[in-house]
Formats: C-alpha cells, sequence, structure tokens
C-alpha cells in the first residue's frame, strides 16, 4: 500500500492494546504497530494509544479507566457531545420477566463431542485433582501439538444459583431483554434467567472500579456508599483485584445496595473461552485432542464461600457422549516441536498440569520412531507432590521412555527421597545440569510450561548454570557480587526468548 497517498486520511481511530509482559521481546509491539501505520497511512489519531498489561489481572478496569480519562474526552473534543461516561448513573438494559421458552449460543466455536474422562491423581487433597478428557473435533478442525483449545464453559452451578438468590428469580423465570446500545446478550426474545446466568455472562470476573461507582449509586445508606466509593479507589488494587471480589460478591456483602437485574446484566464481561494447552499429537489420532488439567475448588480470597473455577468445574462436569463448543487456537510459533526433529535435542521443564504440552510433544516423537525416523534426545523435568498421588501419566511415560522417546527426571516436593533428593523441578535441573549442558550444548530447545513461580525458578537455575559454565572457561570473576547478578549472563538469556527458550506461563 502506497503510504505517501495517504489512503485513510478520512479515517479516524483509537488503539487500547493488551499485552503478556512475559513475551518480552513482543510486549504491545502489535498495537504500537497498528497506531504508527495507521497514522502514517493518513488516519487521525482521536486519542493516545492505552496499554495494559495481562498479567496484572486488571485488563477490564485498565481499559474502563483509558475510556473514562482518555477516549471520551477526546471524543466530546471531536464530536462535540456528551460523553456517556459523564451519565449520573448506569442505566443498563431494560428487563421484563416472562414464561414461554428460548435459548440461543453465538460464539466462534464448533459443537465437539466427549469421548473419555479420567482422574489422574490418586487420593490426597481433592483441591489438587487432576484431570484428563478426551474430545473428538468436529470435522476438518486440525491442529498440531503444542496448540491450544478454546472452551466455551458455563458457570458454576453454585454461582448461577447465588445470582437466581440475589434476584429472587424462580427456577423457571425467563427473561426478556431489550436496549438501545450494543450488548452480547440475547435481546427481544424470552430466555430462561437460569441459561442467561449460565452461558452468557462472567459471574466470577472481579468488579471493576466503575461497577464499584455504580453500585455506590444504588446504595441506599451512605455509609455503604462512601466504602464502595473507596474501594474503588486506592484500596482497589489490595481488596478487590488480588482478592477477585465478584459484583455478586459485593451484592451478598452489602444487601442495601438496590441493584437492578438490568443494571447487573450490563455491568457483567460476555463469557469468553478459556484456552487449555492439548496434551495430545495428532499423529496419535488427528480427530481427537486431550486436555490435562486441574479441578479448580479452593477457598475464595474474598472470604465468601469456596473459589470455582469456571472452565474447570464445566469440563469436571462432562461426560463421554456430552457436547461442548471449541476451536482450535494456535500455540506461540516458538511453542512448537523444532522442524530438524533429528538433530535438535529437547529440553522440556514442567510442574503438575504444565506437562500438557509435552504430553503431546513426547506422543508425537514416539509415532515418530514407531515410523522409524531417528531422534535427538529428549529430556523432560517434570515436579509433582509424590509418586503415588500425581505422578501424571506415569506408564505411558514410562512406556515411550522405553522406546527412546523422552527421558523422564521427576521432583517429588512431598517425597523427595524417590527423586534423588530433589524436591522441585528446579532442584532436578541443578542436579543433572550436567547431562542438560551437554545437550545444550548440541543445539537443543529448552520449553518451559507451568506457573509464574515455576518458571522464574527455570529461567534462575538457567542462568545459575550458565554463569558456572563461565566461571569453568575464567569467563566470569569469582568475585561477582551474587551468582545471578552478572548482566553478560542476563543478556545471553534474553537473547535466547522465542528462539531456543520458550515457555508458556499460567497463573
Amino acid at each position: 500500500m502506497d503510504k505517501e497517498k495517504k489512503p485513510l486520511k478520512d479515517v479516524s481511530y483509537a488503539v487500547f492494546g493488551c499485552g503478556h509482559k512475559d513475551w518480552v521481546q513482543t510486549f504491545h509491539r502489535i498495537p504500537k504497530l497498528v497506531d504508527t501505520t495507521l497514522e502514517q497511512l493518513g488516519a487521525e489519531r482521536l486519542a493516545e494509544p492505552g496499554l495494559t498489561d495481562a498479567s496484572t489481572g486488571e485488563v477490564f478496569t485498565n481499559f474502563e479507566t483509558w475510556e473514562d480519562d482518555v477516549l471520551w474526552p477526546a471524543l466530546t473534543s471531536k464530536y462535540k457531545t456528551t460523553s456517556s461516561a459523564d451519565d449520573s448513573k448506569t442505566k443498563g438494559v431494560d428487563v421484563t420477566i416472562s414464561n414461554p421458552r428460548t435459548s440461543a449460543l453465538r460464539q466462534d466455536v464448533r459443537e465437539a463431542t466427549v469421548v473419555k474422562t479420567a482422574t489422574l491423581t490418586k487420593g490426597g487433597d481433592p483441591r489438587s485433582i487432576k484431570k484428563h478428557i478426551e474430545i473428538k473435533l468436529p470435522e476438518g478442525m486440525a491442529y498440531t501439538a503444542g496448540d491450544y483449545l478454546a472452551v466455551l464453559p458455563i458457570n458454576p452451578k453454585e454461582s448461577v444459583h447465588r445470582a437466581m438468590r440475589q434476584f429472587h428469580l424462580a427456577r423457571d423465570a425467563h427473561l426478556s431483554i431489550s436496549t438501545d446500545g450494543p450488548t452480547s446478550l440475547p435481546t427481544d426474545t424470552s430466555v430462561p434467567a437460569h441459561d442467561l446466568l449460565s452461558s452468557y455472562v462472567e459471574l466470577s470476573q472481579p468488579v471493576t472500579k466503575r461497577n464499584l461507582v455504580t453500585l455506590a449509586e444504588y446504595a441506599k445508606d451512605e455509609e455503604t456508599k462512601a466504602l464502595l466509593n473507596r474501594l474503588a479507589g486506592d484500596a482497589y488494587a489490595e481488596e478487590v483485584s488480588t482478592k477477585r471480589v465478584s459484583v455478586l460478591d459485593i451484592l451478598e456483602r452489602h444487601p442495601t445496595v438496590d441493584l437492578p437485574i438490568g443494571v447487573f446484566l450490563s455491568m457483567l464481561p460476555p463469557m469468553r473461552v478459556r484456552q487449555y494447552s492439548i496434551s495430545s499429537s495428532p499423529m496419535a489420532h488427528a480427530s481427537n485432542v486431550t486436555l490435562t488439567f486441574s479441578v479448580l475448588n479452593e477457598p475464595s480470597l474474598s472470604g465468601q464461600g469456596p473459589y470455582i473455577g469456571v472452565a474447570s468445574s464445566y469440563l469436571d462436569s462432562l461426560a463421554e457422549g456430552d457436547s461442548l463448543h471449541v476451536a482450535i487456537r494456535p500455540s506461540h510459533a516458538a511453542f512448537s516441536l523444532p522442524s530438524d526433529t533429528e538433530h535438535t535435542p529437547l529440553i522440556c521443564v514442567a510442574a503438575g498440569t504444565g506437562l500438557a504440552p509435552f504430553r503431546g510433544f513426547i506422543q508425537e516423537r514416539a509415532a515418530m520412531l514407531a515410523a522409524g525416523r531417528t531422534l535427538a534426545p529428549a529430556l523432560l523435568f517434570f515436579g509433582c507432590r509424590s509418586p503415588d498421588h500425581d505422578d501424571l501419566y506415569r506408564d505411558e511415560l514410562d512406556e515411550w521412555e522405553a522406546r527412546g522417546a523422552v527421558s523422564v527426571r521427576r521432583a517429588f516436593s512431598r517425597e523427595p527421597d524417590g527423586s534423588e533428593g530433589c524436591k522441585h523441578v528446579q532442584d532436578r535441573m541443578w542436579r543433572d545440569r550436567g547431562e542438560l549442558v551437554e545437550l545444550w550444548k548440541q543445539g537443543a530447545k529448552a520449553y518451559v510450561c507451568g506457573s509464574r513461580g515455576v518458571a522464574e525458578s527455570a529461567k534462575e537455575t538457567i542462568i545459575k548454570i550458565k554463569v558456572e559454565m563461565e566461571k569453568a572457561k575464567g569467563e566470569q570473576p569469582e568475585t561477582a557480587e551474587t551468582e545471578t547478578d552478572s548482566e553478560k549472563v542476563k543478556e545471553w538469556f534474553e537473547s535466547l526468548r522465542n528462539i531456543r527458550y520458550v515457555t508458556d506461563v499460567f497463573d
């Protein structure tokens, strides 16, 4: 496109971008590129770009802040109109209750079928249950090892019952919604209240600052108004966002807030898909995928009942033959098996369900070996609690190890005597660093999948090993302040990201 001709000179725009700080080299690169490209093509920037970091968990709040403080003032100045952010009270949508039953689903997903489910853990804490589910994909839906499966869930029944109770809705109540504004809710049709609350809105989403201001407007007493306005201010991060306090939590905690159900529904984000790393390879079964997941059910940080994972509880509720709605989402381009599998060794690091993509990798390597291919070595460092509780896929991994598809090094946090004294996966990496270094010298590619803590520990261990190597060569002074303070080594590590060192971090 010829930028000199300014083909977008009659276009106005504003950009709000979301990124994740763990992807250092590409953090906010795309929204910034979109902004500068549109400007170069002649478009008029209406407002300064807004940027947010998905790792903070405050994407919606940050967007609302940018919308109120930057976007709306720019729009009102440009078009001489009244900002919707200036409305004294959020009106929400108009709702009437009726009885006929209809319901609909609208998302960029297709229907799949559950083939099999299994519990991978044995005994122990019921809050640490790990599950396996096999799903038959719809015709024409393909994937590669390392990809994600996006699942459109429904809210936990406990959350739905709380909402029904809060608004005094009978089990067979229907809602008919009408609005002049945009909405993701079904409009001008009668929908069972239970279906709408189950399938269309995020009941567990943390309340935003804007929500809190609106809730304060509907409070009947000044004390509650003041409290909610305080929560919308400096107290938000510590008392709301960190504790994942929802709109429903606020309503139950403060019964003097007389919120209409229409306003409640307008506050809630639409139900979104959740992404899970696929734990299988299409070389094993091209039309089926498997997922490996933890069932999240633990005391809530808000102090109001259990915190139940929306997607994990939904997957846990499914049985053979059940339908669900899914889509394939590609992983980061770097988080895939190397094209030269014959000459590129693998180093995989995982804890718990972070094993998922590596099961797919190893399953694919086993299929390659069965087809007569020669492969470079693969080393898997895996951390879990104990061999009798959550040593996931032990029989499969033993079989694949016997075939030469992988060598597994485990770390049992509760029984370290069973893993060479290593409690955590980084301990095992350090103990077996000689083999790790040897594979690295052969051109290995390293992958890490797990929590932020696992990723940070793996990074620190890699840096520690590199420092030891440099000292052995006489290139690192023995008097360095600490082993991980070497800027040279840190620069070396950053140069590896998304090339020879790739992470997939989940919170």
